[in-house]
């Protein structure tokens, strides 16, 4: 009997052909997918409307007693009007709220406008401001957006008989503003109801780490102002009153453009020391010993009468 020789099957059908064409398409058709890939992810990072959005913020926030004027911590009674300034940056109608607190914690203002691009807001607020003797204090809180924290906020008073505005520092430079407060909750932001601090030591040095300035706080006066400084770079540092320790950092760099004033805030509180919770110890269990008898026998006589 005669055996027909059957040809082995081709990987790529019944034509035959070499048997690595089936792995040769799907080099090449994964190759080109992968270039396909590269090539959009090149020409999606150079278009410019790819790149990623800035975010807003505020900066260089102060009360004053005229529009766009310079800071004002300490307005005369009889004030009827304040305003709130800020620069801001980076925003796309973004709603700006403008809040401010009376002494005892009630809101007396309450307004909220959208920004765009960057510049300078000067906000006013008319009104009837009692006095308010020192602790107590006016709290204006800014928001961003529908953020519950505020991006900054300053504390201000109405005493005396004459506001007490910064300095205006000379053409050319700028004003740097620092305090103390009594962070409770450790969070690292001034809340409502947070007061200043005293005996707090703020130096002031430039670039070079060179001392220029020391100011101790009373916890009544500031922020305190170093004003006419030259454009630049300068370190706030602080050093905690007695019994405190700090809840944020204790060194602020901060770049001074000219004509611009700058803030650092620092909080420091109390350390909570952990209460300790009572070790219970077990009392041991006392096992009962039974109670020993003694028998004693008796013995018995009869006596014949």
């Amino acid at each position: 009997m005669t055996r027909r020789k059957t040809k082995s099957p081709s990987p790529v059908g019944d034509g035959g052909g070499p048997g690595w064409g089936w792995g040769f398409l799907l080099l090449a058709a994964t190759t080109l997918a992968l270039l396909l890939l590269g090539v959009t992810t090149w020409v999606m990072a150079a278009s410019p409307g790819a790149q990623q959005a800035t975010v807003a913020g505020i900066f260089n926030l102060h009360m004053s007693n005229t529009d766009s004027g310079p800071p004002v911590t300490q307005f005369p009674t009889g004030t009827s009007i304040v305003y709130v300034v800020f620069d801001y940056y980076d925003t796309a109608n973004t709603p700006i709220r403008v809040v401010i607190y009376s002494p005892v914690g009630q809101i007396i203002f309450d307004k909220t406008t959208h920004y765009s691009t960057s510049g300078t807001a000067s906000v006013g607020v008319p009104g009837s401001f009692p006095p308010s003797p020192p602790p107590t204090y006016y709290l204006t809180n800014v928001y961003l957006e529908d953020n519950p924290t505020p991006a900054d906020s300053i504390s201000w008073q109405v005493a005396g008989s004459a506001g007490t505005p910064t300095p205006t520092p000379p053409t050319g430079t700028g004003t740097i503003c620092a305090l103390v407060y009594e962070d409770l909750d450790g969070n690292q932001t001034r809340d409502y109801g947070e007061s200043l601090l005293a005996g707090a030591v703020i130096t002031l040095t430039d670039a070079n780490r060179l001392p220029l300035y020391t100011y101790t706080t009373d916890g009544m006066h500031e922020p305190h102002c170093f004003p006419g400084l030259t454009p630049g770079d300068y370190y706030v540092l602080e050093k905690n009153p007695p019994n405190y320790s700090s809840t944020t950092g204790d060194t602020i760099l901060l770049t001074l453009a000219s004509g611009a004033t700058r803030y650092a805030e620092f909080g420091d509180r109390i350390p909570v020391v952990p209460t300790e919770t009572p070790t219970l110890v077990a009392t041991p269990t006392r096992t009962a010993t039974p109670a020993r008898r003694l028998f004693l026998p008796l013995i018995m006589k009869s006596f014949r009468p």
